[in-house]
């Protein structure tokens, strides 16, 4: 867990122009649209960002392995990745690399934090500290380090972070929502946690949801509804949870494994990604299925909504994420994200909360900043 250790790699990093180059192949021909169309909400800003073509501006390079989560701070200018090099990081995206000589620009970490013992799987910003999770089972609490904070300060025992007990197995996500920590585990738990403790406040698995058939939950987000929670489980099984009695609200349509989902924020709705090349749009008021779609060229690996609700974010193993208007359905951009490595490529991306930014982390070792 020191942030003394200097990670940063001594790889060919002339790949800029190379790896906007990968051929998509069939993506080519799935239907693309790059100019956004106005959903009638209000012209603010943030909307506004978004009727634009995207652009790749900044490269996070320092990572050895694979990053598997990238989460972006809701109002400071951090960033916290996620590595199968079992390292989460921290940068501060106004600290470029100054004399390079590129279209995008490179940024190094300022924090570096070590505790798992296998790679680390997610990653989320509370409100006073850092979570993540790994394959190792372990769930640890960092502080969020101080804008001026720099990889070769002076070692601080403040930066060590702290454990949450009570999974057993490889926990596979993360979910953070007015200050509740949810995760899932391959040990068959999905488990909310008291924070100030790191202990679990409401332990759910599919026995105790009274349907042992549901066996090992793949992801649980926050839904939009006060208390309840969307998972899925590993095979063809959707779940609604009201955490406060322990139920099941709904069981959705049975589908193809799903690898991912996520809620919009306003209205009961959520989107899954699966292995099949396509997502799902699910009304959670009756768990009907309302939509679906190919989306990539290979599996489908990440899904999420923009805070207003107007726009959808896909990744996939065909090294793409692409850019859907969520009213009419349609892909407005797409954009050539990482390249493959083990027959994986895009492992996460999300949305900056407030600003028009775009992240994705890639099996390639590498998070890219898209404005």
């Amino acid at each position: 867990m020191n942030n003394n250790d200097n990670d940063s790699e001594n790889k060919d990093i002339n790949d800029d122009e190379n790896e906007e180059e990968l051929e998509l192949g069939v993506l080519a021909g799935l239907t693309i649209n790059n100019e956004a169309d106005p959903l009638g909400l209000s012209d603010n800003s943030y909307i506004s960002q978004f009727r634009r073509s995207w652009t790749h501006k900044y490269t996070l390079r320092s990572h050895l392995d694979g990053v598997r989560c990238v989460q972006f701070h809701p109002v400071e200018p951090l960033l916290v990745s996620a590595s199968e090099d079992k390292v989460v990081k921290v940068w501060n995206l106004n600290r470029t690399v100054a004399g390079k000589k590129t279209q995008t620009a490179d940024i190094d970490p300022i924090m570096n934090y070590r505790g798992h013992d296998e790679p680390v799987l997610s990653v989320v910003f509370g409100e006073n500290e850092i979570y993540s999770s790994g394959l190792d089972g372990q769930i640890f609490g960092w502080p969020i380090p101080k804008l001026d904070a720099d990889l070769y300060d002076p070692f601080d025992s403040e930066i060590l972070g702290r454990k949450f007990e009570g999974h057993t197995d490889a926990v596979w996500n993360l979910d953070f929502q007015e200050q509740s920590l949810v995760s899932s585990s391959a040990d068959g738990k999905i488990i909310v946690w008291d924070i100030p403790t790191g202990t679990p406040a409401i332990t759910i698995t599919a026995e105790s949801l009274g349907m042992p058939e549901l066996g090992i939950p793949v992801d649980a987000r926050w839904s939009s509804e006060a208390n309840k929670l969307v998972a899925i489980w590993k095979g063809d099984k959707i779940t609604t949870i009201d955490v406060t009695t322990g139920k099941i609200v709904l069981m959705l349509d049975e589908c193809v494994e799903a690898n991912a989902v996520c809620t919009h924020p306003l209205v009961p709705i959520a989107v899954t990604a699966h292995e099949d090349k396509h997502i799902r749009m699910w009304d959670l008021s009756s768990g009907i299925l309302v939509h679906t779609c190919s989306a990539h060229a290979d599996a489908v690996s990440t899904v999420a909504i923009d805070k207003t609700g107007a726009y959808l974010l896909t990744g996939g193993h065909d090294s793409s994420i692409r850019l859907w208007n969520i009213d009419t359905k349609v892909c407005v951009q797409e954009m050539t994200a990482h390249r493959p490595k083990n027959d994986e490529a895009v492992h996460y991306a999300t949305f900056h909360i407030n600003k028009g930014y775009v992240a994705s982390a890639g099996a390639d070792g590498l998070v890219k900043i898209f404005v």
